[in-house]
């Protein structure tokens, strides 16, 4: 039986090769769950080991929660 692949909560895009944008995306209230977790620790991971990156803005997917 497939399982079904839930989508990501955490995305980061890269705007350019300094400034990139982590989007939040758990509606409907952007809760952190268990599945939130490893997915921002990923995404900051990344941040961190990157050097040319120097902004990071932290965004909602889901209008009116942040």
């Amino acid at each position: 039986m497939p399982t079904a692949t839930k989508a990501a909560q955490v995305r980061l895009d890269r705007v350019t090769a300094s400034h990139s944008r982590v989007v939040l995306d758990n509606p409907p209230l952007n809760l952190m769950g268990p599945e939130f977790v490893p997915q921002i620790r990923e995404v900051v991971t990344e941040l961190e080991n990157d050097d040319q990156v120097k902004v990071v803005v932290f965004e909602s997917a889901v209008d009116g929660f942040f």
